[in-house]
């Protein structure tokens, strides 16, 4: 995935919610990201929160798949 040249991004979380929504944009495309969670079992306040890696694995998975593809070498 290549590297965004911005990132416009909003968290949200409570004990058992954790949400973000970001604008991504790549070579001038935007791509919206927009993820909610909720009834999370994992309420820890840490990085490694199971809802926070979940938002995470999902933002690359889009990214990969939406993101134009680099300039081929000829």
């Amino acid at each position: 995935v290549p590297h965004p040249e911005w990132v416009a991004d909003k968290l949200g979380a409570l004990n058992d919610v954790r949400n973000d929504v970001a604008l991504v944009m790549y070579k001038g495309t935007p791509i919206i990201i927009s993820v909610f969670t909720w009834d999370n079992k994992d309420q820890r306040w840490s990085h490694d929160n199971s809802a926070e890696i979940l938002i995470a694995s999902m933002a690359r998975r889009i990214a990969e798949q939406w993101a134009p593809a680099p300039p081929t070498a000829k």
